[in-house]
């Protein structure tokens, strides 16, 4: 048999040949290892070295960036402090001014920083003889709503005083309870007057109320501040045979000039009793609540940036230490690497001859040099990170902390007041009992039983409703169970009240608004109907706003526009409608700039829903226009000129809350608040530099970053064509243009060629401004300057856009 051309047959290998063919790939193998070895350690050795050169480097000119903005912050922040203690001097004389008009006008009403009139004032107030006569009550209630308003200034706005001097305007002296709060002693007296008003009218139904169907009587009476409606049934003869409750006419009743309509549960059928709907036209109670005030700033979050500047170069030279060490060890194990000879090739004999140590790790240089490598290899693949690096993670950490601690413990179904605001004032639905009412005897005489005390007294009602627990995962019910539980929970739901607030009704050929605000504002539910789902809510004794919608739903009936929101509740007494806090934040766009139509500062904010511009001239803000508002309200602030605290207030009842605290962000989704110092510091450059720069919203701010403030900005020029914006970029470390505009495609945070070092804004505009806008910034009036500043801080645009 013949083979076939080109087959050889394969030769087997000798032991011996395999042994010599594994020691040539053992020794090619060792060889590219050593070629690996020697390749990482030359990486390593260049890298190190030049780290080691670039560090040195940036050594120096951080020490010289540092000696620069040292000085620098100095002089602005001194500068800062002296603009703010020229302010506060202003204002302590102006409130000065204000309590000498205020003695001057002698109209009988006590100062309300005054402890032993406003003592005084109380004591007079409870001995009135004709006290809840509604005639006087009504002028009594705007007398005292102007010291509540002027007492509640003095407590937000204290200047002078110590802060033992604003609790004695919160307490006073008393023999009975030692200490109570004098602004609750005003809101309770007020309380007992209308209360006091209500139960005179009720002592005589049939004089005092009118009479509206068999045995329906009703009464209502509007005034500036409150609205007072009363109900209840007259007794009639008791039928021979007594009508079941399914027979009975449901107890329901609408009161028109509230926007309140009531169905009581049958359980109340056979109870002789009256409501109230009273709606007073303030909110005496949510600045009571355990939520109202925020959790207090941190005292880190206190500092100035100068201050802050110094503990950060403090603890980034403390990390440089550790960062040193860990290069160090570093390059010392790779000149350890470096020294070791390569491994010998591995023999029969030597393969199976390694010395262990005692922890059963492998002694041989081959094993050694193994490791060392791997760990090399290790080290390369995670490089070390830079002491800015390190500090920014560990202020990261720290702002998760602080957000932690700004968060507020609630009690089950507590509102969160620091998340939602009470608008439209505060509705008294109330169960009460009919008081005794007169009799008249033979003689035509009267004679009326009097019951001690003599005030108004509830109506025990509280249901607890317990909704159905959800089936269990996978359980199959029938329709019939359903069905039954759907009447069950029905029937529960009928022990309770169902309430619904409309704030439209149609009167004649107009819609009447029957919830006007305090100050003639938004009323409450046109505020609702366009920025959040209204949520009802009680507020029991002990002041903490629970929810208490059931069943709640928010509609709009008839067609004709009026917004209803419906719940049933289990208990009745004062009621709140409390709304989302910050539906416009964040904000979309937001500019500062001259105002070119006269003096002063051009403020205009877009925020979610509405876009509004603020004038500021001297210590005073005027809103000048305000769009996308459903209807007129609020328009009434449109040209007046306020103090920034009066036009916060009256914004925020209105329900335009553009002025967020620290702890907004808690409650905000996709918030990133940024450096605080850094933040206030700009805001005060900026306020310098009003008058002769334009600021405007940059998109690449949002996704920044916590440390990086990204702005546009352009020098002001009168009577020319204005400049295109560059984008400005500052840091608690530096203030920059860069290399970037509105329409890159990628954010750099490279400073623009040939730009020296500025640590803020305002040494930045000193060096490059024109001569005409130095002279500007140098002579801006002390008042725009820390108003201008003061509005630039309250509405946080740079951290909420």
């Amino acid at each position: 048999m013949y083979m076939a051309m080109g087959h050889v047959p394969k030769k087997k290998l000798s032991k011996k040949e395999k042994l010599r063919l594994a020691a040539e790939q053992a020794e090619l193998q060792r060889i590219e290892q050593d070629k690996e070895r020697q390749r990482l350690i030359q990486e390593e050795k260049a890298r190190v070295e030049r780290e080691k050169v670039a560090a040195e480097e940036k050594a120096k000119r951080d020490v010289a960036e540092q000696a620069v903005r040292v000085v620098q912050l100095q002089e602005t922040v001194a500068l800062f402090r002296e603009l703010s203690e020229k302010m506060y001097k202003m204002k302590l004389e102006k409130q000065a001014n204000n309590e000498w008009k205020q003695y001057m006008k002698c109209d009988g009403l006590p100062d309300p920083a005054s402890l032993s009139e406003m003592n005084t004032y109380i004591y007079l107030w409870r001995s009135v003889e004709e006290r809840g006569q509604l005639d006087v009550v009504v002028k009594k209630t705007a007398e005292v709503l102007r010291l509540l308003d002027a007492m509640q200034e003095l407590i937000d706005n204290a200047l002078g005083v110590s802060p033992g001097r604003v609790e004695n305007w919160k307490q006073v002296s008393d023999q009975e309870t030692h200490v109570k709060q004098v602004r609750n002693d005003f809101r309770m007296e007020q309380q007992f007057d209308l209360d006091r008003a209500s139960y005179l009218i009720l002592r005589n139904i049939e004089e005092n109320m009118q009479l509206s169907g068999l045995n329906e009587v009703h009464y209502m009476k509007k005034f500036d501040a409150f609205v007072l409606c009363l109900w209840s049934l007259l007794p009639l003869p008791t039928p021979s045979v007594p009508l079941s409750k399914m027979e009975r006419p449901p107890l329901a009743f609408n009161f028109v000039d509230v926007g309140v309509t009531v169905n009581l549960p049958d359980s109340l059928l056979d109870v002789l009793l009256v409501v109230r709907a009273m709606l007073v036209k303030y909110d005496h109670f949510s600045d009571l609540c355990p939520s109202w005030v925020p959790n207090p700033l941190p005292e880190e979050e206190q500092k100035d940036l100068y201050e802050m500047s110094l503990v950060e170069w403090n603890t980034k030279c403390e990390i440089q230490v550790l960062v040193d060490r860990e290069n160090d060890r570093r390059a010392k194990l790779a000149a350890k690497i470096a020294e070791l000879k390569p491994a010998l090739p591995a023999t029969d004999d030597t393969r199976h001859t390694k010395s262990v140590s005692k922890d059963g790790r492998p002694t041989s240089q081959t094993s050694l040099l193994e490791s060392e490598l791997l760990e090399l290899q290790q080290i390369q693949q995670t490089p070390i990170k830079t002491a800015s690096e390190i500090y920014a993670e560990q202020e990261d950490e720290k702002q998760a902390t602080v957000k932690l601690q700004y968060c507020v413990e609630l009690k089950p179904y507590e509102l969160n007041l620091r998340k939602y605001m009470i608008l439209g004032g505060v509705y008294h639905i109330d169960l009460l009992q009919q008081p005794p009412q007169p009799q008249e005897l033979h003689d035509k005489s009267t004679i009326t039983v009097l019951e001690v005390p003599t005030q108004l007294s509830p109506v025990e009602f509280h249901e607890k409703y317990v909704p159905p627990p959800p089936p269990e995962p996978g359980q199959r019910r029938l329709p019939e169970e359903i069905e039954a539980e759907l009447k069950k929970q029905e029937k529960e739901l009928e022990k309770l009240a169902l309430i619904s607030i409309e704030d439209l009704c149609y009167c004649g050929d107009t819609f009447q608004q029957l919830l006007p605000l305090p100050f003639n504002l938004m009323t409450v539910d046109t505020v609702f109907s366009y920025l959040h789902f209204p949520t009802a809510c009680t507020i029991p004794p002990e002041y903490s706003m629970s929810h208490c919608g059931l069943v709640t739903s928010w509609k709009v009936t008839g067609s004709n526009p009026s917004e209803v929101l419906t719940f049933r509740t289990g208990r009745f007494g004062a009621l709140g409608l409390a709304s989302y806090r910050y539906t416009n934040v964040p904000y979309q766009t937001w500019e500062l700039k001259p105002n070119q139509k006269g003096e002063g500062i051009s403020f205009s904010i877009t925020a979610a829903v509405m876009v509004v511009e603020f004038i500021i001239k001297e210590d005073k803000v005027c809103v000048s226009q305000l769009q996308n508002g459903t209807t007129e309200a609020l328009q009434e602030l449109v040209g007046n000129y306020y103090s920034i605290y009066q036009l916060r207030k009256l914004m925020c009842n209105g329900g335009v809350d553009l002025f967020p605290l620290h702890d907004a962000y808690c409650y905000i989704d996709g918030a990133t608040p940024k450096h605080r110092a850094a933040e206030d510091h700009l805001y005060h450059c900026m306020a310098l530099l009003s008058t002769s720069y334009s600021f405007s919203w940059s998109r690449w701010n949002l996704l920044a970053g916590r440390r990086n403030l990204v702005l546009q900005m352009r020098e002001f020029l009168e009577r020319k064509r204005q400049q295109d914006y560059s984008i400005l970029l500052v840091t608690p470390q530096k203030a920059c243009i860069v290399e970037c505009t509105e329409m890159s495609q990628s954010f750099s945070d490279e400073c623009v060629q040939g730009m020296k070092f500025y640590s803020d804004l305002y040494h930045l505009a000193l060096d490059q401004g024109s001569v005409a806008a130095v002279g500007k910034i140098s002579n801006i009036p002390f008042t725009l300057a820390e108003t201008v500043f003061e509005m630039l801080a309250m509405t946080r645009v740079l951290s909420f856009s």
